[in-house]
């Protein structure tokens, strides 16, 4: 055994679970979804533990797969196929819903979605691979396509048939839907543990090392101790205790953004606003992040509408588009920054928000994510990616309305509020 290898079988414990066993651990082991947590080394992705979904859908064991990478048992129906994503994963960082057959112990292929992403903690280079089971939705998918095409060719003749299929069609959109949102809950779970995992990890790290430092020092007092020594330890120890403020600071972030999500109508109360006020009373709330930032706000709204909402819920909605014109639209050096809010009623009785910056603008592969959890364009940019989803939840989920958005690369965005009057 090389000495990498020994080292992940003899300290992968101490150094590389110590996060996962205190964040982490058990929803690594309780996940329903197969999960693998690897070393990214030498163009490969040795094996440090799989979760029990995992064996249960290959049908091998954690002893048996420890240390070692799919080449070696061969649960890729195609070699090819495994090249092509280890060569993305690592040189891209991630890889997000890579289909493909895989093989069980026993030989039965079946149909995946595989996604991984590397993290680097500390000394290691680490990655979680994840393996959803898409075989049943493919199968569906297939006698779905079939079903179509006979009805369009028999619907004239078989009426009746015609009927039995449909019912039967939106049952199984039904549970594609149900499938759907578990699968993107279990996304979102993975997401929540990779965003903690950085900044948790970065305080434990601190936190040890303060606390070797301080155990040092408690074994130099009673000898001589000198004054270097003792500044020496005192800028270490500031220096750590700053690092530990931060990754829990950044924690609580997290946790408070996905608090928003949970907003209790009942204890909330409808309110009918009247739009121009209510906007007015908002931008009074952000004068002076505006002013400092010299940005334009034209608001374009009849005094006379109203709507019957949850003033809270659409509060931070408005916050939410705001943060996101100011943390990435305007990023860098933007001159003349605007935006420009208009309100109005549409013809079945509907009130339209339009809220539109003039920043950088979003491209089209960015512009499908914008909603998702945790995406955030790149690394660089500010936030925990969590702003215009929390905004698309309370929009839908809440105020029972639609959120769209619309822009392109240097035409800044344009995000649109339909909502209806509850009652």
């Amino acid at each position: 055994m090389s000495q990498r290898a020994k080292r992940v079988s003899t300290s992968v414990r101490h150094k590389v679970f110590e996060p996962l066993d205190r964040m982490g651990r058990a929803v690594f082991d309780a996940s329903p979804r197969a999960m693998l947590l690897a070393e990214a080394i030498d163009g490969d992705f040795p094996t440090l533990a799989v979760n029990p979904a995992w064996e249960v859908q290959f049908g091998i064991s954690q002893q048996e797969v420890r240390s070692k990478t799919g080449k070696h048992f061969k649960w890729w129906l195609s070699m090819d196929d495994r090249h092509r994503f280890v060569t993305q994963l690592f040189e891209s960082g991630w890889v997000n819903d890579f289909a493909v057959w895989q093989l069980r112990k026993d030989g039965t292929p079946f149909l995946v979605s595989v996604s991984g992403v590397v993290h680097d903690m500390g000394d290691w280079r680490l990655t979680i691979i994840v393996y959803d089971d898409i075989t049943l939705t493919y199968q569906m998918q297939r006698r779905l396509s079939g079903l179509n095409h006979f009805l369009e060719h028999k619907v004239e003749e078989r009426t009746a048939e015609l009927s039995a299929a449909l019912q039967h069609l939106r049952h199984t959109q039904d549970e594609l839907i149900q499938s759907s949102k578990m699968a993107a809950l279990g996304r979102m779970v993975i997401g929540i543990a990779h965003e903690l995992n950085t900044p948790l990890g970065n305080a434990i790290t601190a936190a040890s090392s303060i606390q070797a430092d301080l155990r040092q020092l408690q074994g130099d007092i009673p000898e001589r101790l000198t004054r270097s020594k003792l500044i020496q330890y005192v800028d270490f120890a500031c220096e750590g205790s700053d690092l530990v403020l931060s990754g829990l600071q950044r924690s609580v972030e997290l946790v408070s953004s996905l608090k928003e999500i949970n907003f209790d109508p009942d204890n909330q109360g409808l309110q009918k606003l009247y739009v121009h006020d209510f906007v007015d009373e908002w931008l009074v709330l952000h004068r002076s992040r505006l002013l400092s930032g010299k940005v334009f706000v034209s608001v374009d709204i009849d005094k006379n509408l109203y709507i019957l909402t949850f003033r809270t819920a659409l509060i931070r909605v408005l916050d939410k588009l705001i943060d996101n014109a100011f943390k990435h639209g305007f990023q860098g050096d933007h001159e003349l920054a605007s935006i420009d809010i208009r309100a109005y009623e549409t013809e079945n009785g509907r009130v339209d928000f339009i809220f539109k910056d003039n920043g950088k603008g979003l491209d089209m592969p960015d512009l499908s994510k914008v909603f998702e959890p945790f995406f955030r364009g790149s690394m660089s940019m500010p936030g925990n990616g969590l702003g215009l989803f929390v905004a698309h939840v309370l929009v839908t989920v809440v105020l029972k309305g639609t959120l769209e958005v619309k822009s392109a690369p240097g035409q800044g965005a344009e995000f649109i509020i339909s909502m209806p009057q509850l009652h």
